[in-house]
């Protein structure tokens, strides 16, 4: 603070300047930890996984897929939706998801009597984004709606992403925010603390587990 810095008693005037970039900054380092703590032992092959849910429509009668992003079913017919559709709709309007398609699942003597849609959800905003960019970056795809392909990336894949590329915007507010240059402690220790409450309710994003 100010614009005087001191080290060691030799002190020097300085002119400081805002940086513009923290934000991205965090968001790739955050993104790299992610995908480190997704990966017991470093052993897997898969970073930042997500898994496959499945909602369905039955006519006009039966709609348990998201309702305008609200998490609502509708049934008509007074029966229940059952636990992973749910589930999708929670996650579906939390942003954790990527809708790979519908197939129909029951045909019937006028057409499709029972249609379902597939999406790969993932444990937090920041795995859904690497995942969902870094495919394009890849040239890969989610699969087919009866065959989705919702697993993480391999290392080698992660190592070939350029995360400068990826999109952030979603989350800079939210890192922004959980970044606040105030307190007791150095900067990285503050960096790493906020860091980890801001994740803590996806995957954990313990930024000394790195090494790095």
């Amino acid at each position: 603070e100010g614009t005087v810095s001191c080290l060691d008693g030799n002190c020097v005037e300085v002119e400081r300047e805002q940086s513009t970039n923290m934000p991205e900054a965090l968001a790739q380092l955050a993104g790299l930890s992610q995908a480190h703590d997704s990966t017991p032992n470093g052993q897997s092959l898969d970073l930042m996984g997500g898994n496959d849910l499945r909602c369905h429509k039955t006519g006009i009668w039966k709609n348990c897929c998201t309702n305008g992003g609200e998490g609502l079913a509708i049934d008509l017919l007074g029966g229940s939706c059952n636990e992973q559709e749910q589930e999708l709709a929670h996650r579906t309007a939390e942003g954790l998801c990527v809708e790979v398609g519908w197939y129909c699942a029951k045909r019937g003597w006028f057409g499709c009597r029972k249609r379902v849609r597939t999406s790969c959800c993932f444990g937090s905003e920041l795995a859904r984004i690497i995942n969902e960019q870094g495919r394009e970056q890849l040239g890969m795809g989610w699969g087919s709606p009866q065959s989705p392909q919702c697993g993480g990336l391999s290392p080698e894949q992660f190592s070939q992403l350029d995360l400068s590329n990826v999109d952030f915007s979603e989350i800079l507010n939210d890192v922004t925010q959980s970044f606040a240059p105030d307190g007791q402690g150095d900067v990285t220790s503050r960096i790493q603390n906020r860091l980890s409450d801001f994740y803590s309710s996806g995957q954990s994003t313990n930024m000394t587990g790195g090494g790095g």
